[in-house]
């Protein structure tokens, strides 16, 4: 059966986290600084320093994405407000202050693994293309009009679109109806072992992208280096499916 569709993960796959995190922080000072003045690089070194603790303070047992999104955007803002001793800003504006810089960085962002448009358009001139990663939808859309991509997806599915979080289960059951695939014509591209098993489970073939140095368990139907051996991984992956 051939391949029909194929959903890709973003960080890790497309974004490559070694670099991500500061070009995120230095971009994210253009917005701070718009907002509340100051220095552009200081904000963005704040914001990456107090973001680790942000995270691991927030509930992660939460089932609603878009809720947990928006605490984790108060709770970040809450925390550089009082370290420039500015006074804290109502929730509603926070929320809409973190959306705002998500999109902004996410249009600008330069760290996407090398080659990973390239394969993008050559993939897309194959398959259909979605998303499905736990990153929200408007900031995949914004990162794939930076990349000038975004024309050849359907679906840009994060958590927001299906209301489930990533590496909960049911995570892709909805993806596919909402891209109108099944499983079975359905190729998943992620860094995490534990996404593909469960998209594997619903009968879409996966294909892994480890990390650098990462160990590689059994059991995927493909395993690329990186996104610019996806192509050619899944004419392979065709021609055993013949």
């Amino acid at each position: 059966m051939p391949v029909r569709a194929v959903f890709l993960d973003v960080d890790g796959v497309i974004l490559d986290p070694a670099r991500n995190g500061d070009e995120w922080a230095r971009l994210c000072g253009d917005v701070y600084t718009a907002e509340f003045g100051g220095d552009v690089a200081a904000w963005g070194r704040a914001n990456q320093e107090l973001f680790p603790a942000v995270w691991a303070a927030l509930d992660h047992s939460l089932e609603d994405p878009a809720e947990a999104e928006r605490r984790l955007d108060v709770a970040l803002l809450a925390r550089l407000c009082e370290r420039f001793g500015l006074p804290r800003v109502d929730d509603a504006r926070a929320a809409a202050i973190g959306r705002r810089k998500d999109v902004y960085v996410a249009e600008r962002i330069r760290s996407h693994f090398p080659g990973a448009a390239e394969a993008i358009r050559a993939l897309g001139a194959r398959f259909a293309l979605h998303t499905a990663t736990g990153n929200p939808s408007y900031r995949v859309d914004a990162l794939l009009r930076g990349m000038g991509v975004r024309p050849l997806f359907g679906v840009t599915a994060g958590p927001d679109l299906v209301g489930v979080m990533k590496y909960r289960p049911g995570f892709y059951a909805p993806i596919f109806a909402l891209a109108g695939v099944s499983p079975g014509d359905a190729v998943v591209v992620d860094d995490h072992p534990g996404a593909l098993a469960d998209a594997a489970a619903l009968g879409a073939a996966t294909v892994y992208v480890p990390r650098a140095g990462g160990t590689v368990p059994p059991g995927f139907d493909a395993v690329v280096d990186s996104i610019r051996e996806l192509p050619a991984a899944l004419s392979a992956l065709e021609s055993a499916r013949v």
